[in-house]
């Protein structure tokens, strides 16, 4: 059946196991719930092809198109310039597909990942186990419930996929790419999913642009990692341990942050209104340009912080401790300052217009 024209025929349910299909025209023919075992699919054309729930277990699905797409220029690299025809699986319908063993792999040319892969493919459900997805570009892919035991992953494209909690690790292994990465949904615990990256790449990990906004993640130790841009927003990260870590530009507005240890982070131009920060630790810790507007900072530890440019505007500071902090330009209008301690701290051109009940003991004012 090599090269044969199958064009929208309906192939449901069909036992195709085996099959030499290679540069076969599939284009809109519905193969749900068809045995596509070990059939041979190199290079056929499968443009808006139905493969719901159909096994492809150890099947050869390299070359496949899904779906033509003029050139572009993605992830800082020009694409398909003298690679021949233009060819993506992108929307690849694979629901609940038997992906076991199969090759999705992509080769690097001259040194360059071909970014054309599995965009947008809706692999919900799916029977991936021990497949090869090196290199695959999973762009915006759905791949919730999708079973990765022993899947090779090694430099996937993972940016704004959507994976759940019970991920496997090595999804943020050496070479991965996963901005704004989705892991979960709302009110999940992804202590499984950390855990396990932890496991495969040790501590201080990069989690850059990683989204679990909405997400349970208390006690958990994230120390010394890479959380440039991550979206935490109302994150529930309950005495966390985030010592050391960079969370420049995170977005943690709403977060739950009671009792956390945030000891010398960066934490610069970090979003974080209405952050409950109830008793953290945030020692030696940088916040130039935070925004800590109406957070709630009671007895939170700020000692030698950096909060230039802060915006601490609404803030509950009541019994904080900000001796010797930097607060340089600091806008804290309408702040409760209650019992909180600014001895040595430094206050040139900060905005204060209450000061009644907190400890100033050689403080640095404007002159």
């Amino acid at each position: 059946m090599n090269g044969a024209d199958l064009t929208g025929f309906d192939l449901r349910n069909l036992d195709l196991s085996q099959a030499d299909l290679s540069d076969a025209k599939l284009a809109r023919a519905d193969m749900r719930n068809a045995n596509l075992s070990g059939v041979n699919l190199e290079g056929a054309n499968l443009i808006d092809a139905n493969l719901e729930n159909s096994n492809l277990a150890d099947a050869n699905l390299k070359n496949v198109t899904f779906r033509f797409s003029d050139r572009t220029t993605d992830m800082g690299h020009e694409l398909y310039e003298d690679w021949g025809a233009p060819k993506k699986m992108v929307g690849a319908k694979l629901r609940e597909a038997n992906l076991r063993g199969a090759d999705l792999s992509v080769e690097k040319i001259n040194g360059l990942v071909k970014f054309d892969h599995l965009r947008y493919a809706d692999l919900r459900g799916a029977d991936l186990s021990n497949a090869n997805l090196n290199n695959a570009d999973l762009f915006y892919a759905d791949l919730y419930d999708a079973d990765l035991t022993g899947t090779i992953l090694t430099g996937v494209n993972c940016h704004r996929a959507k994976v759940d909690k019970h991920a496997p690790g090595e999804l943020v292994g050496k070479g991965a790419i996963f901005g704004r990465f989705v892991v979960g949904k709302i009110g999940d615990d992804v202590s499984e999913f950390l855990n396990n990256i932890k496991t495969t790449s040790g501590s201080g990990l990069d989690l850059r642009g990683l989204d679990l906004s909405g997400k349970y993640y208390r006690g958990g130790d994230l120390s010394k990692s890479d959380l440039r841009g991550a979206n935490l927003s109302k994150t529930d990260l309950y005495r966390a341990v985030l010592r050391g870590a960079d969370l420049e530009r995170a977005n943690l507005s709403g977060a739950t942050l009671i009792e956390s240890d945030l000891t010398e982070s960066d934490l610069q131009d970090a979003d974080m209104r209405r952050a409950d920060l109830r008793g953290a630790n945030l020692t030696e810790s940088s916040l130039w340009g935070a925004n800590l507007r109406d957070g709630n900072l009671d007895r939170a530890n700020l000692a030698g912080a950096y909060l230039r440019n802060a915006d601490l505007a609404g803030a509950y500071l009541r019994n904080a401790d900000l001796t010797g902090a930097s607060l340089h330009d600091a806008d804290l209008t309408k702040a409760n300052l209650t019992g909180a301690d600014f001895s040595n701290a430094n206050l040139t051109g900060a905005k204060i217009n209450f000061v009644e009940g907190a400890n100033f003991t050689g403080a640095i004012w404007d002159n």
